[in-house]
């Protein structure tokens, strides 16, 4: 089942919440969205919530709930205020409380977290229809001097093969095909050179000692 399916099957969100013991959280995880959508996934089919045997002091899961609905998902205190049935000023307390420094409020609903990849690589991360989506850098770079329509949909190549050389110098827009035919000429020549270059040292067959 993709993202989708899940946030509309209130059988397998309960299954994940009561058999699995996933917070909203972990649901979000699992299933590759947000604490936001699965939240509004439980209030749309009214699904029952765990009782901690007390009051909680705060309407989410503590600190790390609150920093990832207004740092990661880049959600506003006006709407995470909203959706959790409590005022803009607690909202904005907790955040103090919690050490999260706050985005000025002309920053609006699209605020974009900037990460380094587990490959090191920079990109930009987004939320959509409850997924998150990873931008990286040179396909922004790409838009900024070619245009939206120019890369949608197409690649953006290194021209000389370096991915961390963002230079926009460096980058055109290739069909798909075409940047896979590039890359198999481009990866048949550097093992030609590599092969004549052994050669050269004597470790392949047919060269003189």
């Amino acid at each position: 089942m993709n993202t989708e399916e899940i946030l509309n099957d209130p059988d397998k969100l309960r299954e994940m919440y009561w058999e699995d013991d996933l917070s909203y959280k972990g649901i979000a995880g699992e299933i590759g969205s947000t604490v936001y959508y699965v939240k509004k996934a439980f209030d749309r089919f009214d699904l029952e919530r765990k009782s901690s045997g007390r009051a909680k002091e705060v309407p989410w899961d503590g600190e790390d709930e609150l920093r990832e609905l207004y740092v990661e998902e880049g959600l506003s205190t006006i709407k995470i205020s909203q959706e959790f049935g409590c005022s803009r000023g607690y909202v904005c307390t907790q955040l103090e409380k919690a050490g999260i420094e706050r985005r000025p409020s002309r920053s609006g609903y699209g605020y974009a977290p900037y990460k380094i990849n587990s490959n090191g690589y920079p990109v930009w991360k987004t939320y959509v229809d409850g997924t998150h989506h990873r931008v990286p850098v040179h396909r922004l770079l790409a838009v900024a001097e070619f245009g939206f329509e120019e890369v949608a949909g197409n690649d953006v190549h290194h021209k000389n093969g370096r991915r961390f050389d963002n230079r926009p110098g460096n980058i055109s827009v290739l069909d798909p095909s075409e940047h896979r035919r590039k890359h198999g000429l481009e990866n048949a020549d550097e093992q030609r050179e590599l092969m004549e270059e052994l050669r050269e040292a004597g470790k392949l067959g047919g060269g003189s000692a």
